[in-house]
């Protein structure tokens, strides 16, 4: 199989089904995976240190041998003992942004402690279900921006979709990524950072390559490692631009496309 090593999945849309949940199949598949001595690990844009807390109930308690959260901003290798974490965002920038989207309808949230804080509480209500069963809060803005946070997610109705995306043009701010990563959430992160430099990393840590590394994703964010792995497998329910770059499509992530 192209001598494939390891294996990383995105979460949301990708391993995780649309109840939030890892099928029994998909568990059953990612230990058969592990039998043949491949690695196996997630690469996405939430932190590490809140969905670690989800790994029992997802049934994948045990199988995670790397971590790449935070769209590569935050590198954890189990195996290996190496936990890496980039710089916050500088709190000029995320102010910035809050203010360039202050006069829309949105709801802001960050993790900050391994708890979700959101912002803008009378717009929260319509997303609060989508992040699951975790801890949360609501917060301000200068809390947010006084916060050592590497990500800054902004959740929005789906008819403002046109509205987010002409304001991210307008946004100028060349040191920053902003990515759809679902069909109400947008993510601002710092441009060094991407799920493909994240995974280079952790394959050089085992001495691998890209020629080693087969991934699975679903979003504009997963784009670059999809493009950059030997083999990129998208999800059936992936965008458009994921589509494009990848070399198979697979079942929906509420068929076992995994």
């Amino acid at each position: 199989m192209h001598d494939i090593k390891i294996i990383m999945s995105d979460v949301d849309g990708t391993i995780l089904n649309s109840e939030g949940r890892v099928s029994p199949r998909t568990v059953e598949a990612i230990k058969a995976a592990k039998a043949q001595g491949l690695i196996f690990g997630l690469a996405t844009g939430r932190d590490i240190e809140s969905t670690e807390f989800l790994f029992k109930g997802w049934g994948i308690e045990g199988l995670v041998d790397v971590f790449v959260g935070e769209n590569g901003a935050h590198i954890k290798d189990y195996r290996l003992g190496i936990d890496e974490k980039a710089p916050p965002l500088d709190k000029q920038t995320v102010r910035a942004i809050l203010d360039h989207y202050s006069d829309l309808p949105i709801t802001f949230m960050v993790v900050i402690n391994t708890k979700f804080c959101l912002m803008n509480a009378q717009e929260a209500d319509s997303f609060i279900h989508k992040i699951g069963n975790v801890k949360r809060k609501f917060v301000t803005a200068e809390d947010i921006i006084n916060s050592d946070i590497r990500k800054l997610n902004l959740f929005f109705r789906p008819e403002l979709t046109t509205k987010i995306y002409e304001r991210y043009a307008t946004l100028n701010m060349p040191n920053i990524v902003g990515v759809q990563t679902g069909d109400t959430f947008f993510e601002f992160f710092d441009a060094k950072y991407s799920k493909s430099n994240g995974l280079k990393k952790v394959i050089e840590m085992d001495g691998l390559s890209l020629n080693n590394l087969l991934v699975f994703g679903d979003a504009d964010n997963d784009v670059s490692m999809l493009a950059d792995s030997k083999i990129g497998v998208v999800m059936a329910n992936g965008t458009p631009l994921a589509k494009s770059v990848a070399n198979y499509v697979t079942e929906d992530n509420d068929h076992d496309g995994i």
